[in-house]
């Protein structure tokens, strides 16, 4: 069976689960934290307790001492394993894998090429143009992993819980330096598939263009007990005396580890197995910059006739949209002209009927999921019973949207996540491509808003049938993974819904049901620790325009000084589509509140009671909510757990859904209830 058989064969399997609408916690995924990666080795007994020693734990393997009675002194010690200037990637983020440049906003670009480390040419054709693709950065990933590494393999029992790493104690720091003033990220961390690495995802993106650490503590043991300890390049930067190509970074150690020191987080320098210091990448200039550029243009909108089945009327219209890449699917972002090639896109207005107002409807726009197309909003129907006028347009690859290439329903994915199949090279990723996608996304929903203008007029009257006023966005599952930069950019939009969607995208593709597709058609070298390094470094590229990045300017850190969107997000508890740590991480950007009930934790999320409103600085809404337990029906045995394709259009989630929103049209304030209090019905938890 070939290649493109065996995915048409596979996809077949998969099309119920991959194409529907479509945790730190009590469910898990594939890259969770520490206990739920199970030591599969076992040490030898290491006979006494060090503390019973004489000695023992000094670092000296004294001659009363042995590796049977002092395990920690006498067996041979760990020792980072970081060579920037070798012929192989051992370590990443790190600046010392950057070159300057003047021209990009942080001076420098990253330096990841196979000229450079030609060992990197030992990866599959399809997969090599993922490190020219990294030249184009100016810095390291936002919510990308971290990557660093020992000579032998680590305990799994030595490495903290998540919401650990923030503590002063924590063996494994993560963050930022502002200034002289450290600010540590919770990370989950994991060992890498050989179990000599430590992967590090940020529990919340690192902001851009800020200088980070990553730093992992000699209380971090071998697998039998043995020390670690930094590498001789890594310990004379640690004493301040860096020699040759290191040199030029002794002053941002210097500063990180004092900066480490004074906040509690080290004690010494002493202390140090394996360090990099990093500079991530200058995302939200290109962003702010792309934004201006559609929007200092118009783009025409054409109403066509409207049609009314039942209680539901349908607008389609046309409007043209700017087409932002090229033949291969990227997007230049350094470009600054006009935007002169367009796309001309689908759209519905569904609007109820008879309407509930004498005055034009506000806008809820609709964000479909993977799979799906415009006509997906049909399912809002108990918001446009509450009298939203809902619209909605096809995403990039999807529907009738120009872009989609006239690929078949199950290559959706593949084509939309920048991948490809041949029976050539087999799997192939491009990390842009997957980037474009989410570009061009946004570029189409701030054109639309756009063409939209104060309001439409759809029957041709005189006066407008729906209004820009209070407009609203409903994303589920694709439609909140592509949400947070359009929200971020957009000052149209005064409240969103994002209901299973998730950020940090390429573990959607890693650990999610899509996972099963991508890995059969994986090369065999890229399943082990190879094929970690690939999904890090494509999320490094694809950080560009992924959700977490965005996150935190949605909600909080407003460009531009706009007021905070306010903002509900929702989950299935135990989502396997889009897992419920990429929901968090989205989650914990936009900050707030976890809602009771609280069944998986949230990390750095207060857990409040509902109802909840007006809870941020600003005086607006922003909080998260578990769908755990739905009952269509109100009978005692009618309850069902939700799912990813269950959980936006159950009766319990529309009760929540449909109040913030109403709330927040009605007040100006969103509030967050407890949809089964509301509906009185208890949940059998």
């Amino acid at each position: 069976m070939n290649v493109t058989d065996r995915f048409a064969h596979y996809g077949l399997c998969l099309l119920v689960t991959l194409f529907a609408a479509c945790d730190d916690g009590a469910k898990s995924s594939p890259s969770d934290a520490a206990n739920t990666d199970e030591v599969s080795e076992v040490a030898d007994d290491l006979g006494t307790d060090a503390s019973e020693v004489e000695g023992c734990g000094d670092g000296v393997c004294a001659d009363t001492e042995t590796s049977e009675t002092c395990a920690v002194d006498c067996v041979k010690a760990l020792t980072f394993v970081w060579e920037p200037f070798g012929d192989d990637l051992t370590a990443i983020p790190d600046d010392f894998l950057t070159v300057a440049d003047a021209a990009l906003p942080n001076g420098q670009r990253l330096d990841i090429t196979l000229a450079r480390y030609p060992a990197l040419s030992r990866f599959p054709t399809g997969f090599r143009e993922i490190f020219d693709m990294l030249s184009t950065l100016d810095g390291f990933g936002t919510s990308a992993p971290l990557w660093l590494q020992f000579d032998g393999f680590l305990d799994q029992a030595m490495i903290p819980a998540p919401m650990a790493t923030i503590e002063p104690g924590s063996s494994i720091v993560v963050g930022w330096l502002e200034g002289e003033t450290f600010h540590v990220v919770p990370v989950r961390v994991s060992r890498a598939d050989n179990r000599r690495g430590l992967m590090m995802r940020p529990m919340v993106a690192l902001p851009a263009g800020v200088r980070g650490v990553a730093l992992v503590k000699r209380t971090v043991l071998g697998l039998q007990g043995e020390r670690t300890q930094p590498n001789e390049a890594l310990s004379r930067l640690l004493a301040g005396n860096a020699e040759g190509d290191f040199a030029p970074l002794q002053s941002r150690y210097d500063e990180a580890l004092n900066a480490l020191i004074a906040a509690g987080h080290l004690g010494s320098r002493d202390d140090v197995a394996a360090m990099t210091v990093f500079t991530t990448q200058s995302l939200i200039e290109h962003s702010r910059a792309l934004a201006a550029r559609v929007m200092a243009e118009t783009y025409p909108l054409v109403l066509e006739s409207c049609s009314t089945s039942g209680a539901l009327k349908s607008c389609p219209f046309h409007f043209e949209s700017p087409d932002l890449r090229s033949d291969d699917g990227h997007v230049n972002v350094g470009d600054s002209g006009p935007l002169a090639a367009r796309l001309e896109l689908q759209g519905v207005v569904y609007l109820p009927e008879p309407s509930p107002t004498a005055g034009p409807l506000p806008i809820m726009l609709f964000g479909h999921g993977l799979g799906g197309d415009r006509t997906q909003a049909r399912q809002a129907t108990q918001l446009l019973r509450s009298g939203w006028a809902v619209v909605s347009i096809d995403a990039p690859s999807h529907g009738l949207h120009p872009q989609n290439g006239g690929i078949e329903p199950l290559e959706i994915f593949f084509h939309f996540f920048g991948l490809g199949v041949s029976d050539v090279n087999g799997l192939s990723f491009d990390p842009l491509a997957m980037a474009g996608s989410l570009y061009q996304g946004t570029a189409d929903k701030l054109a639309l808003v756009e063409a939209i203008g104060d309001g439409l007029d759809l029957d041709d009257d005189g006066s407008d049938d729906i209004t820009s006023e209070h407009m609203s966005y409903f994303g589920v599952s694709l439609g909140g993974i592509m949400a947070p930069q359009f929200l971020a950019l957009t000052d149209k939009v005064e409240a969103a819904v994002l209901v299973a969607g998730g950020g940090r995208i390429i573990d959607v593709v890693a650990d999610s049901d899509f996972s099963e597709a991508v890995k059969l058609l994986l090369p065999a070298s890229l399943s082990g620790t190879d094929g970690e390094l690939v999904f890090l470094l494509g999320q490094t590229v694809v950080d560009q325009s992924d959700g977490a990045s965005f996150a935190h300017f949605v909600t909080q850190d407003r460009l531009d000084g706009r007021p905070g969107i306010q903002m509900l997000s929702a989950i299935s508890l135990g989502d396997t589509v889009v897992p419920n740590n990429n929901s968090l991480i989205l989650a914990r950007g936009f900050g707030g509140a976890h809602v009771l009930p609280n069944l998986l934790d949230a990390g750095t999320l207060p857990v409040v009671k509902a109802p909840l409103s007006g809870n941020m600085p600003d005086g607006n809404t922003s909080g998260f909510l578990e769908i755990d337990w739905t009952n269509e029906t109100g009978l005692l045995g009618g309850w069902e757990l939700t799912d990813h394709q269950s959980i936006a259009p159950c009766r319990v989630g529309m009760a929540a859904w449909t109040h913030f929103l109403d709330s927040f049209r009605d007040t100006g304030t969103g509030e967050i209830i407890d949809p089964w209090a509301t509906l009185s019905l208890d949940p059998p938890r």
